[in-house]
């Protein structure tokens, strides 16, 4: 399907909608499958069919006594609604028997719903995210096994059920259902979440390649439902404040469920290709706030600071199709975006800040010589920015995060 294909399809179920009621921006979105809420609004500025609405409910995280980082963009980190998780444990108990072994991959807050409420079932996360492993989840009775399945070998354990949550995107499906293959006992079952119809053009196409890749991994397709939501993380809120909606409910974003059967043991098809690139990324963290910085393999400037990309600093968007992305060499967690041409010594000061260490020596160090004065003003408002980067961030989102 084309860009300009999708966009007429946009427009028809926004008018099949508005046929027979006026609705609020929020409730129109609802009611699509998955459409962007820019591009929702971008198709009916001006149609007097909008109403304006009241209040924006709010889509509140209930406390948790496991608590995890604030997800980053770059991670395509979108975690599940307490309906949800709640949904898919429902799931498991009706799939399974007290006695099965139950496998996760790449849906921590699920398995932190199962840890918190006692979930009677033997339960195995693994996640790549090294943090999920650390040590508020060592005396556990259930498992974490970090590992990129993307990558990595697949470790050497089988459940009767298996959830996967993937990045929404074609390789990382297949390659999350490839490990979810060979995690699950014959005549088990895989639930898969995916993007619904209205996510981006080429959706049913990708359908279609799924499911025959499912096949050729052993799996057969039981059913598809639309019945998954997730909560807004910080990055995508901050990307539509950008883009002019700062209204929009933390829930909006749908999500297909998946369920296959694994009936054959003798899978044909390889492991799909993933080019993440994670490694070209440093990942650094203060007050909350996470950074990735860019490794640079070669470095023609000695001047750390950030230099301005997009206006207000805030990419206005969180698609990997956006072409701006490639340009980025610092990206918070607030989805803030910047070019810098020494980033070496950018991951030099926010440690030296970080660990409250004297920033000059530390630079000096890295550089083996002493700095000259035009340096030592660039370090300075290096600093300067990245310090109020932090406080910015720390009052829009961090302060009220609930992992």
């Amino acid at each position: 399907m084309t860009e300009h294909v999708y966009r007429r399809r946009i427009k028809s179920w926004i008018n099949a909608a508005l046929s027979k009621n006026r609705l609020s921006l929020n409730e129109l979105i609802r009611h699509l499958p998955g459409v962007d809420p820019d591009l929702v609004a971008e198709h009916v500025e001006g149609d007097d069919r909008i109403v304006q609405a009241t209040n924006v409910a709010r889509s509140n995280e209930p406390s948790h006594s496991l608590r995890f980082p604030v997800p980053h963009p770059l991670d395509y980190d979108w975690r599940f609604v307490a309906d949800s998780r709640q949904l898919l444990l429902d799931r498991v108990l009706a799939l399974t028997r007290p006695q099965d072994h139950v496998i996760l991959v790449g849906a921590p807050t699920v398995f932190r719903a199962a840890v918190e409420h006692g979930f009677p079932r033997d339960m195995t996360l693994i996640d790549r995210n090294g943090y999920i492993g650390g040590p508020q989840f060592l005396t556990l009775p259930r498992r974490v096994i970090t590992v990129d399945v993307t990558t990595d070998e697949i470790p050497c354990t089988t459940g009767a059920l298996v959830i996967t949550d993937p990045p929404w995107y074609e390789e990382y499906s297949k390659a999350f259902l490839w490990a979810a293959a060979r995690l699950t006992a014959l005549g088990g079952t895989v639930l898969l979440s995916a993007p619904p119809l209205g996510t981006r053009p080429g959706i049913e196409e990708e359908w279609i390649r799924m499911k025959s890749f499912a096949s050729e991994i052993g799996l057969d397709f039981i059913s598809s439902e639309q019945v998954l939501r997730y909560r807004m993380p910080p990055f995508e809120r901050n990307a539509l404040r950008a883009a002019g909606h700062g209204n929009v409910e933390a829930d909006w974003r749908p999500g297909m469920l998946w369920t296959f059967s694994r009936t054959s043991a003798t899978p044909t098809a390889d492991r799909p290709l993933v080019l993440a690139k994670r490694h070209e990324w440093a990942d650094r963290s203060m007050s909350g706030v996470r950074f990735r910085i860019r490794r640079r393999l070669e470095i023609f400037s000695r001047d750390p600071r950030l230099r301005t990309l997009v206006s207000g600093d805030v990419l206005d968007s969180v698609s990997r199709r956006d072409p701006r992305r490639s340009a980025v060499d610092v990206w918070t967690s607030g989805n803030r975006v910047f070019g810098c041409a020494a980033t070496d010594l950018l991951l030099t000061i926010v440690d030296a800040i970080s660990t409250s260490a004297p920033i000059i020596c530390a630079v000096e160090r890295s550089l083996g010589r002493t700095l000259t004065e035009e340096e030592r003003d660039h370090i300075a408002a290096t600093e300067d920015r990245v310090i109020e980067i932090v406080q910015r961030e720390t009052t829009e989102y961090v302060n009220d995060w609930e992992g």
